[in-house]
């Protein structure tokens, strides 16, 4: 005969759910083992002697992320109607931990998440040592350095930044993150100092990167603006979004082109074997591109905006 009595099941759930007294707290007060008072509580569950709701604000948006996580095998889906770049700083603020190295891009979303982090102040409330802050492509170009403020959002810079946040380390990237010449690229990735932070950027723990469209508009036209011919050309041969300068198509496979092959950074592989892979993009119009990174699990978090979250939802390509 079982000891779990009516009354001792809702006196459970009483102090559980309406006192908010701890599993072993009341296992004290009522002179058992923690074990019982769990199936007493998992009892007043089954029995429906205790209905849980839920009734938080955007309720709705919990259930698309827990579908989008199903469909896509992704780790954790954030959607928010809010600022995209604040909810990618808080998932870092509770993710990093000591002895840890997040490896970034560029970009301005990266760089507002650096600045999330800052006018927060999220760091405040992080205890942990030794992080190590990783550019994952090289830095600035002279051509693309006067295009409006993205002089402010290359990978070193924003490490170097994002570090001081932290009080911890950064390394730079000591290269261009592109050169025009695929014979110079050879040549630096041969020098030492390069082949070191190549190697820090493929053990990093976290990536945090942006996905970005192929247009006039986009990072691989600010990278070389004379290549626009090229932008033109990838979008003919099906081209629907890039990372760090790797453009590809719905299936999510890379299109080999000129420009990818004369930057300096971590290969689109490289970047698959790192652990947790955090795409932050925002952006109805970069839907496509969004599924086919979740598709080939080159992303395994996602952080996006509501209105992104809705038409991957109701949409399929």
């Amino acid at each position: 005969m079982s000891t779990l009595t009516q009354h001792f099941i809702a006196k459970a759930a009483h102090l559980y759910y309406e006192q908010g007294l701890s599993q072993a707290q009341i296992a004290v007060q009522l002179n058992t083992s923690r074990a019982t008072i769990g199936r007493a509580l998992q009892n007043a569950l089954q029995q429906g002697y205790v209905r849980i709701v839920f009734d938080f604000p955007n309720e709705e948006y919990l259930r698309w992320e827990s579908e989008l996580e199903s469909r896509y095998g992704l780790e954790e889906v954030i959607i928010t109607d809010e600022n995209v770049p604040k909810e990618a700083a808080l998932y870092l603020a509770r993710s990093i931990k000591s002895h840890m190295s997040v490896g970034i891009t560029w970009g301005r979303t990266i760089k507002a998440i650096v600045n999330s982090f800052a006018e927060n102040e999220y760091q405040r409330d992080m205890k942990f040592s030794d992080v190590n802050i990783i550019p994952l492509i090289g830095t600035d170009t002279p051509t693309a350095a006067n295009l409006g403020d993205l002089h402010l959002c290359y990978s070193s810079l924003l490490a170097n930044s994002f570090a001081q946040l932290l009080k911890g380390s950064s390394f730079p990237f000591p290269a261009p993150m592109y050169v025009h010449s695929e014979k110079v690229r050879d040549i630096l990735l041969n020098e030492p100092a390069i082949q070191e932070i190549m190697e820090k950027g493929r053990h990093c723990d976290v990536a945090v990167f942006g996905i970005g469209t192929i247009d006039e508009h986009s990072s691989m036209s600010a990278v070389d603006p004379d290549k626009k011919n090229l932008i033109r050309e990838l979008k003919e041969k099906g081209a629907i979004g890039e990372i760090m300068g790797h453009p590809f198509d719905m299936a999510g496979t890379f299109i080999p082109n000129e420009i990818t092959n004369r930057i300096l950074g971590i290969s689109m592989e490289d970047l698959k074997q790192i652990r947790h892979r955090v795409a932050v993009v925002t952006g109805e119009e970069k839907a496509s591109a969004i599924r086919a990174v979740c598709r080939t699990h080159l992303a395994n978090v996602l952080i996006t905006d509501a209105a992104t979250a809705k038409t991957l939802i109701i949409e399929e390509d």
